[in-house]
């Protein structure tokens, strides 16, 4: 018992860095955190009278062959025990580290009062991870078109041939590829289909690449790559992730152009296509140059790396495509190099919203503000802007502009976290279910659901929070994903001066992303509905139909939204995106909003 108080004792202050005092003539050794903390004089005076007291119960304790006043010495040992427990949980709250006390035959339990939650843990005789958050490897057969896509154009094509435009829109998530290819003439869109599933399943493809050898396949592979898109921003400029994007890109676009003359051949097997990529990006990224111009090299790479004429893709090749792609764009930005073909890269919100501006329920004589929340399975992306059409041509004003690693995976990280934290500082330390949990894959390519909540992770094992309201998961809900999309996105509007109360009162909330399936995040549609201090401030939660000209059998209008960023990249015709500047306290008439529309090229400048 002694023993476990001391190391408890110690641990308060290791597991935050501060240099432990000596306890019974032996020196622990420190433990370093990476982090620097002050060293309250009163938490480390109240330590060393602890551990004073710690080394008098050790000298004071009875032989039991030599001493008959056991019982005596018993009580007074149990009082100070009592007291070194009072001592750990002051310290913990101190220090903010976890609490272990004893555990009893019926399942140990460890309480923890700190800055965040006050929680109980009484572990069971059988705990052990959910089996259903394992990786989810999806690993179903992709379908093999008659084509192989390499030719963007059907066999039947030659120059006499109809000519017909087409845009291939390509949301590239972090999760997950979706992809539709739009006929402008014909009014029509066709969802692209990656597995023989019913259902929004079969459309959406793992953003995950195989190798093997230096060849890379959507299929299978000696290696896995993951994160594919999350290294473009980390890290976009080595050759690697650059690299592996280009030939995951330069597959999808086979496969696309490949299901589509071979399933629609009665339409474009005689018909000359002149094609559109167009790739989505995070509007917040929108205004940085930098990475604009990274994503359109990687659009550019891979459409030439999809035409060249091997049946494989291999490293060399990726590396070769992005060479010419870099001297395509230098000779003109907007198209590839290969062929006819048009790069164009959006803001992935403005895309989303494009099926409801198309619909009969978008009315041009609104004050046409909206707010789009996409949560994702790295980010939550959230954005409050103005919609105008000017002509053909949409123009977008952003008023603000959010992307925040809020995402479904990190919730699911945030979690595992939380339990590592607390079953390493258990005092049965559990390290079967601690092993599982570290091994638990925390790619952003899953493709399951993970628990409504942080209690589903382990079974047997019983967790009680003494204020709900510390709960981790109401900490992350609250304090960052509502935070970001009810102020630093809605409230932030009227705060800075953009935008009046009468025309944020009720504004049209749209929320999309596959994290919209579990009630954990729908509970947003709740809570933008009401604005504490600001009862005049509201949001009204809208949904997106599926639009009338998408060709996408199996899907269901609550999934469509899973589609909406793909749908509006193939049909979507930008004019201006703007940034809007916060107003000015004198009004300045020469002040004009600050654009960057500069790197759009029509067709037409062409």
């Amino acid at each position: 018992m002694v023993k476990s108080l001391r190391e408890a004792l110690t641990r308060a202050l290791t597991e935050k860095g501060e240099e432990v005092p000596q306890l019974s003539g032996r020196t622990q050794q420190r433990e370093h955190d990476g982090k620097t903390l002050p060293k309250p004089d009163s938490a480390i005076t109240k330590f060393k009278d602890a551990s004073n007291r710690v080394s008098t119960v050790v000298r004071s304790s009875p032989n039991p062959g030599k001493n008959r006043q056991r019982p005596k010495v018993a009580a007074v040992k149990a009082r100070t025990i009592r007291a070194l427990q009072q001592d750990i949980a002051n310290l913990a709250s101190v220090y903010g580290a976890s609490n272990p006390q004893a555990s009893n035959r019926g399942g140990g339990q460890v309480s923890g009062s700190a800055s965040s939650a006050a929680w109980t843990i009484k572990i069971g005789r059988t705990p052990k991870v959910n089996e259903f958050l394992k990786l989810n490897s999806h690993q179903l057969s992709i379908l093999s078109p008659r084509l192989s896509g390499i030719s963007d154009q059907a066999p039947g094509a030659n120059e006499r041939s109809d000519v017909r435009e087409l845009a291939i829109g390509l949301d590239f998530g972090t999760s997950s590829v979706k992809v539709i290819v739009g006929d402008h003439a014909a009014g029509v869109a066709f969802a692209v289909p990656f597995f023989e599933m019913e259902g929004i399943e079969g459309y959406l493809l793992p953003s995950r690449l195989y190798e093997t050898a230096g060849h890379f396949s959507l299929k299978s592979g000696a290696k896995i790559h993951r994160n594919l898109k999350l290294s473009l921003f980390a890290s976009g400029d080595t050759a690697q992730s650059q690299r592996r994007a280009t030939a995951f890109l330069a597959l999808v676009v086979r496969h696309a152009r490949a299901w589509l003359l071979s399933e629609h051949s009665e339409i474009y097997g005689s018909t000359k296509i002149l094609w559109k990529l167009v790739l989505g990006m995070p509007a917040e990224n929108y205004a940085d140059t930098r990475l604009v111009d990274r994503f359109q090299q990687l659009a550019r790479s891979a459409w030439i790396l999809a035409g060249m004429r091997h049946k494989d893709i291999t490293a060399d090749m990726a590396d070769l495509a992005t060479v010419r792609g870099e001297k395509a764009g230098q000779e003109n930005p907007a198209l590839s190099g290969s062929s006819d073909v048009e790069i164009d890269v959006v803001p992935e919100l403005s895309a989303q919203i494009f099926g409801f501006l198309q619909s009969n329920r978008f009315d041009r004589n609104a004050k046409n503000i909206f707010v789009m929340v996409d949560v994702g399975a790295g980010t939550v992306d959230s954005a409050l802007f103005h919609v105008k059409r000017e002509k053909a041509k949409w123009n977008f004003e952003f008023f603000t502009n959010l992307v925040q690693p809020l995402g479904v995976m990190n919730l699911h990280r945030e979690r595992v976290d939380w339990w590592l934290r607390a079953l390493e500082a258990h005092p049965e330390n559990p390290r079967n279910l601690v092993e599982a949990l570290r091994e638990m894959e925390m790619s952003t390519d899953h493709m399951g659901s993970i628990p409504e909540q942080l209690e589903g992770y382990v079974t047997d094992v019983a967790v009680t929070f003494s204020d709900r309201k510390k709960h981790p998961d109401e900490e992350f809900f609250v304090k960052k994903v509502v935070a970001q999309v009810r102020g630093k996105t809605i409230w932030r509007t009227w705060k800075d001066g953009y935008l009046s109360q009468g025309t944020l009162a009720g504004v049209p909330l749209f929320l999309c992303g596959g994290g919209m399936r579990m009630n954990y995040f729908n509970r947003l549609a709740v809570e933008l509905k009401n604005f504490p201090g600001c009862t005049w401030l509201s949001a009204r939660p809208m949904g997106l139909e599926i639009p009338k000209d998408l060709e996408a059998p199996g899907l269901v209008r609550d999934d469509y939204d899973r589609l909406s960023v793909a749908y509006g990249l193939s049909f979507l015709n930008v004019g201006k995106i703007v940034k809007a500047l916060p107003p000015p306290v004198a009004p300045t008439p020469q002040q004009q909003s600050w654009h960057f529309t500069d790197r759009f090229i029509d067709k037409d400048q062409v």
